[in-house]
C-alpha cells in the first residue's frame, strides 16, 4: 500500500469526528440502559466509496442500524493507491454508545446473536450465566473493541502464533488485550494451547483468562510481551462482578 485512504468530510475533520456528530442514540435503546461498543467493518472502494459495511460485533438491532446507517451516509474518501493505482481498502473500527451515570445491560447471547435484554449484570445474574455471555459483556461493554490481526497499525510487524497454555481441564477462554489499542482478540484452543495466530512479536499485551465453576466466576490476567515462547497462565482466583469490572479498569 503506498497510500491508505483519506477521508474527506468537508466540515469533518476525521472519519470519528463525522461519526460522533451524526450517529443518534436511539431512543428505545438508551431507554433500556443499552451500551457498549459495536464494531464495524466496511470496505472504501476504488472510487472513495464506503461499500459493505457490516456489523462485526454489535448491541441490540437499533443501535446497530443506526451505526450502519452513518457509515453508509459517509462522504467520499481519496482512495488507497497501490503502485500507482487506486484500490480497495477494508477498515473496521469501534464505535461507542455511553450511558452517563448509568448501569449497561447485560445482553444475552441468542445464537450467537447479543441482542435479547437479560437485565442490569448484578452479581447474582453474573453467577448464573454462561461464560460466553460474561466474556461479552466483560468485553464489548468495558471499552474493549475487537480487531484481528490484520489491523492497520500491525501491518508490516514481524508476526508470530502466540501459545498460551493452562494446566486445567475446565472450560475456559483465553483472550488478548492490547492496552495501546484498547481492544482484545480471541484464542483459539487447539494442540493443548490457546493460539493467537500472527500476532505482532514484542507488543505489549496483557492475557487474560475467565473460566466457571458452578456459580463461581474465576478470573486470571497476567502482563506479556509477545514472543514465540508457550507462556504459562494459572492462578485463577474467585471474583464478583464488581472485582471484575475493577481490575478490567486498571489494565488499560
Amino acid at each position: 500500500m503506498d497510500e491508505i485512504p483519506q477521508f474527506k468530510g468537508n466540515r469533518y475533520i476525521s472519519f470519528s469526528q463525522y461519526l460522533t456528530a451524526n450517529i443518534k442514540y436511539p431512543t428505545i435503546s438508551r431507554e433500556n440502559s443499552v451500551c457498549g461498543r459495536v464494531y464495524v467493518t466496511f470496505v472504501i472502494d476504488e472510487t472513495g466509496k464506503v461499500e459493505n459495511a457490516t456489523i462485526l460485533r454489535g448491541l441490540d438491532s437499533s443501535i446497530n442500524e443506526e451505526v450502519l446507517r452513518v457509515v453508509n451516509a459517509s462522504p467520499i474518501w481519496a482512495p488507497g493507491k497501490k503502485d500507482g493505482q487506486n484500490v480497495a481498502v477494508s477498515y473496521s473500527i469501534p464505535v461507542d454508545f455511553r450511558l452517563e451515570g448509568g448501569e449497561c445491560l447485560f445482553l444475552k447471547n441468542n445464537g450467537g446473536e447479543h441482542t435479547g435484554v437479560h437485565s442490569i449484570l448484578t452479581d447474582s445474574a453474573f453467577e448464573g450465566s454462561m461464560l460466553e455471555d460474561i466474556d461479552y459483556y466483560m468485553f464489548n461493554t468495558l471499552s474493549l473493541g475487537w480487531i484481528n490481526c490484520d489491523f492497520y497499525p500491525f501491518k508490516g510487524k514481524r508476526k508470530v502464533d502466540m501459545r498460551v497454555k493452562l494446566n486445567i481441564t475446565r472450560t475456559v477462554s483465553v483472550h488478548l488485550i492490547f492496552t495501546k489499542y484498547n481492544s482484545v482478540l480471541s484464542g483459539t484452543y487447539r494442540n493443548g494451547c490457546f493460539v493467537f495466530d500472527r500476532v505482532p512479536k514484542n507488543e505489549e499485551v496483557v492475557v487474560v483468562g475467565t473460566m466457571k465453576s458452578g456459580n463461581k466466576f474465576l478470573f486470571t490476567s497476567k502482563k506479556l510481551v509477545v514472543s514465540n515462547d508457550i507462556q504459562h497462565l494459572d492462578s485463577f482466583e474467585e471474583i464478583t462482578f464488581e472485582d471484575m469490572k475493577e481490575i478490567l479498569d486498571g489494565l488499560y
